[in-house]
């Protein structure tokens, strides 16, 4: 082969390469970012669902799904391998703002099959909340696992907890109205009755 026959090798080849890189940068930040609606905005993953880690013995069920074929169950850091929002949120009960992380009701109520239907999420303490689907599909109302980067403790109401976006949304979730369904101790979503 004639050295102008590598040289068009060649560029086809970093051309090749060029265009595999542009679609992964664009299917990588098709993941990073879901558009809910044009009223509520779009909001941003933390990070996309990583690989789903095998519960160690002994590692307890901290979040149980109820879908339609029984329940499915989720260790801590099986939970935190699901795909992660994260924000800035005044936690009304306290009155503290603190950026969360967790994960989107949304993808919760996907997962058990009850995507827009409003759910129902309970606490350990027996305290439940029933949250609309207009909120939870529009907004990313979450199930937080941590406050600025740390895991949330039995003292901040973890390890589990249901955060609005009252920052972000001051209006649509008002401290009065919306402060009551922050289900502390969170364990469990499925279908509201």
């Amino acid at each position: 082969m004639s050295f102008e026959g590598r040289r068009r090798r060649l560029w086809l080849v970093l051309l090749g390469l060029l265009g595999v890189a542009v679609c992964a940068f664009f299917l990588w930040d098709g993941l990073r970012v879901r558009s809910t609606d044009s009223q509520a905005g779009a909001f941003s993953y933390q990070h996309a669902a990583l690989p789903l880690p095998a519960s160690r013995p002994g590692e307890a069920v901290v979040f149980t799904l109820q879908t339609a074929n029984g329940k499915r169950g989720f260790t801590l850091r099986q939970f935190q391998a699901l795909p992660a929002v994260r924000y800035a949120a005044l936690q009304p009960q306290v009155a503290q703002q603190h950026t969360y992380q967790g994960v989107a009701l949304r993808d919760l109520a996907e997962m058990a099959g009850v995507a827009g239907q409003d759910v129902r999420v309970m606490g350990s303490d027996d305290f439940g909340a029933t949250i609309q689907a207009a909120d939870y599909m529009k907004y990313p109302v979450m199930i937080a696992y941590s406050a600025e980067g740390q895991s949330l403790t039995p003292a901040q109401k973890g390890p589990l907890m249901v955060v609005f976006p009252n920052v972000q949304a001051p209006q649509r979730f008002p401290s009065k109205i919306y402060g009551s369904q922050w289900v502390w101790f969170a364990e469990s979503l499925g279908r509201a009755p």
